[in-house]
């Protein structure tokens, strides 16, 4: 018994060792993303439209989309991707990878939501215009009284059990 308890434990051990080497991944690449898009926006602004904050502004927006946000993580990953084998040990290829799955997710789900979107508003519209019925009442020549089932009696020395639809009593 106590083979199969270590044996799970092991299991159960490995598993949230993964886990949790995943969460840290998939934290430290969106708090990559976090420190260069602030950089990035300025130096876009600064190529696209030096001294105007009109421009910054839209390349800020654009950035804090879905599809801004997939170019940024795929640039990330390319220039992680650049990193020589062996410097900073396997880091760089780990991020670099979680950028680029994390990038073409959200490419996708954009792709989904062009293609679904359209669907999504005629299935609602249709939905909306399917007004509920009020139930009708039942004509009182329609309505006849049922006979209440029997009874059943268990007896059984002392106690006797009546039984019906409606419910059960016991007589001690």
């Amino acid at each position: 018994m106590s083979d199969i308890i270590d044996k799970l434990k092991a299991t159960v051990g490995k598993t949230v060792e993964e886990d949790a080497k995943n969460a840290a991944t998939r934290l430290a690449g969106k708090q990559f993303q976090k420190m260069t898009r602030e950089p990035l926006v300025a130096f876009l602004a600064g190529q696209l439209g030096p001294n105007d904050p009109a421009v910054r502004a839209k390349v800020a927006a654009f950035l804090e989309t879905d599809l801004g946000g997939a170019l940024l993580a795929e640039l990330l990953s390319l220039g992680l991707g650049l990193i020589p084998d062996g410097v900073g040990g396997d880091l760089p290829k780990v991020l670099s990878r979680e950028l680029r799955v994390q990038a073409m997710a959200d490419v996708g789900g954009v792709v989904a939501d062009l293609l679904t979107d359209p669907l999504r508003k005629v299935i609602s519209d249709m939905i909306k215009d399917v007004a509920p019925e009020a139930p009708k009442a039942l004509p009182a020549e329609s309505i006849s009284l049922v006979r209440a089932p029997s009874t059943s009696v268990f007896t059984s020395g002392e106690v006797t059990v009546q039984a019906n639809a409606v419910g059960f009593s016991t007589n001690r």
